[in-house]
């Protein structure tokens, strides 16, 4: 378990935000990475980016599968595409919601998102009528996809 900081704060209240990252071992003796972001608010796309690209330097060195999940805040269009082309590069797919896409938005644009890498992804949903939390929660079902490495 590891964490990053990021570089740049939260306006007025200045704290950083925090990708947090586990690995577990899974039958295949590969390292399953699994990291969780709250990504950095009200700043610019370059200053989120920058966030990103960090987070996506690990995603790129870890060898095994990887999930990367959380809250985005990309509520801009310019947010979203920073997004999508940093973490198509560093490998990762976009998990998507046929049966409803009522994941939380802000003006709107969706914040939370679900990325992987060297899985197949065989479900997803939007868990829209489960309450606890300002962000609905999302399920997803994952095969590992095995590597002659």
């Amino acid at each position: 378990q590891f964490f990053q900081r990021s570089r740049y704060r939260e306006p007025i209240i200045k704290t950083p935000k925090v990708v947090l990252f586990n690995e577990y071992d899974v039958f295949s003796g590969e390292e399953l990475l699994i990291a969780n972001i709250h990504a950095v608010n009200f700043v610019t796309s370059i200053e989120l980016s920058d966030q990103l690209r960090n987070v996506s330097k690990v995603i790129k060195e870890h060898k095994g599968p990887v999930i990367f999940a959380g809250n985005f805040n990309t509520w801009t269009k310019r947010k979203q595409r920073k997004m999508r082309s940093i973490l198509k590069a560093a490998g990762l797919s976009e998990a998507k919601y046929p049966n409803g896409d009522y994941r939380l938005r802000y003006m709107k644009k969706t914040l939370d998102y679900l990325w992987y890498k060297k899985l197949k992804l065989k479900s997803s949903i939007v868990l829209k009528d489960i309450k606890g939390s300002d962000h609905i929660p999302m399920g997803h079902e994952f095969e590992l996809i095995y590597s002659s490495n």
